[in-house]
């Protein structure tokens, strides 16, 4: 693939509207109803800051759009929300080349991207740049109903004020929704359960302090994305349900592994899946260069 000799700015210098335009006219079948009063108040509560929202421009068309955050602790770089416009062949070649580029300076060991399997273009694209496809995560959804027994300890995080939903959700590359969603929430950790049979894992509830029927369950697993998944048993789940009923909780989010025995426990507990997340990996070996599949 040839690449676009165009250049790829952050919204310290291009308009906010440009990046705007591209997500919208990418996102017009998703129902995404978006404004820049939204995008700044992002910006001005500090969940993102105006060096992470990239545009890439064809001539004066901007024609891509992304979100990159750099995570100094894990060294990576997530790359998200990244929109192509529609007709354009070219478009998005420029801008992941320079977030592959400027992952390298900021010497980052690999680049993560999380795509739908509706965004084909997206993964295509990321596919011509040698990003592998390493794991696969669903979101699944129950409403809590009936007689349920807890069965293990459930306890209050004693760290709860530390932990983040974003950080949690995917890795933190959430999408713009995503973003705003949680920012109106207020989610905040409520309950935990350890894991006996893998050390420091955890289930973590995440309660909503403004929709309070509404909660999250995420896995805190050090080796979530080793060979071998965290293993969860039936009354652990059951257990954070039957907690969480006790709060008034009834509808209950869920983020888990793809894997068989994870996702057969969910959906045995009253879980059904609502979307899949395929986790894409740019592996960067420092000194050498990659180029994009021609």
């Amino acid at each position: 693939m040839s690449t676009v000799n165009g250049r790829v700015l952050d919204v310290r210098t291009a308009p906010i509207s440009h990046w705007l335009q591209v997500y919208l006219l990418a996102k017009k079948n998703d129902g995404i109803h978006l404004s820049e009063h939204d995008v700044r108040a992002l910006l001005r509560s500090g969940d993102l800051h105006p060096e992470n929202l990239l545009v890439g421009y064809d001539g004066r068309l901007p024609t891509s759009a992304a979100i990159t955050t750099y995570d100094k602790g894990a060294c990576r770089v997530l790359l998200s929300n990244l929109v192509l416009s529609p007709g354009r062949e070219d478009a998005g070649v420029n801008l992941v080349d320079h977030v592959l580029a400027c992952a390298r300076q900021r010497g980052a060991t690999r680049v993560v991207s999380w795509v739908s399997p509706g965004e084909s273009r997206v993964s295509n694209l990321l596919g011509t740049f040698l990003f592998e496809l390493r794991h696969i995560r669903t979101i699944m959804r129950t409403i809590v109903s009936g007689n349920l027994d807890c069965q293990h300890e459930v306890i209050t995080p004693p760290d709860f004020e530390r932990l983040h939903i974003e950080a949690l959700l995917h890795e933190g590359a959430l999408s713009l929704r995503e973003r705003i969603e949680t920012r109106l929430a207020k989610w905040r950790a409520c309950l935990q359960l350890s894991l006996e049979n893998r050390n420091e894992s955890r289930l973590i509830a995440f309660c909503s302090q403004r929709f309070r029927r509404q909660a999250w369950v995420l896995i805190q697993d050090p080796g979530a994305f080793s060979p071998f998944p965290v293993k969860i048993d039936p009354e652990d789940v059951v257990s954070l349900l039957a907690s969480l009923r006790a709060r008034g909780v009834k509808e209950v989010y869920a983020e888990t592994g793809a894997d068989r025995n994870t996702r057969t426990v969910f959906e045995g507990t009253g879980f059904s899946v609502t979307s899949t997340l395929y986790r894409l990996v740019f592996d960067i070996a420092h000194g050498s260069s990659h180029a994009a599949k021609s």
